[in-house]
């Protein structure tokens, strides 16, 4: 995801599009980061592309594991212990 859209340079310290007046195309500035007229053009769009596909590219290469963050935030919340407890047939169905 992109995290990022300015026109300072110095807020771009993340992955993210820098956006200009004087850019013809897009043009990789660092790991992550483009530089992208900010006119809405195809050049903009396919910036934006550009780091969704490599975001999701990134994120499978990471392994997933059932301990992952997301999973321990799932069961800190509580909802996971709601869910379970309202539908307990829901979470025993195999998928």
């Amino acid at each position: 995801m992109i995290s990022f859209l300015t026109d300072n340079p110095s807020n771009l310290t993340a992955s993210g599009l820098l956006l200009s007046d004087d850019e013809a195309r897009v043009h990789k500035i660092g790991p992550g980061q483009l530089r992208v007229n900010f006119n809405i053009s195809a050049a903009l769009q396919e910036a934006i592309l550009q780091l969704i596909e490599q975001q999701l590219a990134e994120e499978e290469e990471q392994p997933s594991s059932p301990g992952n963050e997301s999973n321990a935030e799932l069961h800190a919340s509580g909802y996971y212990t709601l869910f379970a407890d309202t539908v307990p047939d829901d979470v025993k169905r195999p998928v």
